[in-house]
């Protein structure tokens, strides 16, 4: 439109910034080409055209991240933790299903074997600290029953 005014110059400017913002584009798609797709049984995480399938019972240990929740499957071969990232994904029945599970004492502490750094000593099951983080990242609407649970048994 700046070339049918007569406006070479801005027309110029206009052609240099879509071009640019195309390459932007075009190179973050490109780095955070990653999916997130949960099932009431499993969850699937597709990274860079490599698909992971987990199923939520086969979940042997956990860790927690600052934006993320690392998982351990025990049925892949080399036992490498998968990250789960809750700022770009909403893993809601992910989340529910590990906070039952842990409530449940699947996942306790193991000392010495994983690093970890719980600001909750007293905690061998790791339920206060999964309710922290969840609390934290302002998933605690997932799990109200429990914290009013646990709300009534400090009383």
């Amino acid at each position: 439109m700046m070339t049918l005014a007569g406006e070479t110059e801005a027309s110029l400017v206009f052609a240099v910034v879509t071009f640019f913002s195309t390459i932007l584009t075009a190179g973050i798609k490109r780095k955070y080409d990653m999916t997130y797709q949960e099932k009431e049984d499993y969850f699937i995480l597709t990274i860079k055209k490599q698909q992971v399938k987990v199923c939520y019972e086969d979940i042997s240990h956990f860790q927690l991240g600052l934006q993320n929740i690392w998982l351990q499957d025990k049925t892949k071969p080399n036992q490498e933790f998968i990250g789960v990232n809750l700022a770009l994904f909403k893993p809601e029945i992910l989340i529910r299903t590990l906070t039952e599970m842990t409530i449940n004492g699947q996942f306790p502490r193991v000392e010495g074997v994983y690093p970890d750094n719980s600001v909750y000593p007293d905690d061998p099951l790791r339920k206060k600290e999964l309710t922290g983080f969840l609390i934290r990242h302002r998933y605690d609407y997932l799990i109200e029953d429990y914290i009013k649970q646990m709300k009534s048994q400090q009383v």
